[in-house]
């Protein structure tokens, strides 16, 4: 008579968690990405080259300092190449004119 010995197998739970959230997770882009240089350049484009990053630009428009050239960035927070997750804010300041009273 032969005896069978059942064997016992311990799954850790932590790693099919983990296991099952690499199979769902998108492949998609990179979580953290370099903000572009965008000072100098037209509001609309600015907005446009950090929108396709998955970047949200915030526009604060400069009124105090008279621009050289109306409707551009003048300074953004953060700088240039730095490293940022999607989705982080980005603030440009713009410069318009002063409006008369």
């Amino acid at each position: 008579m032969s005896r069978h010995t059942a064997a016992v197998w311990r799954i850790d739970p932590q790693l099919i968690g983990d296991t099952i959230a690499d199979l769902l997770r998108p492949k998609g882009p990179p979580r953290r990405v370099r903000v572009p240089d965008v000072v100098g350049q037209p509001m609309v484009d600015a907005r446009l080259a950090l929108g396709r990053l998955g970047l949200r630009p915030e526009v604060q428009r400069d009124d105090d300092h008279p621009p050289a050239v109306e409707g551009r960035v003048a300074l953004q927070d953060p700088p240039p190449g730095t490293r940022v997750r999607r989705r982080s804010t980005v603030r440009l300041l713009v410069t318009f004119p002063a409006e008369d009273p």
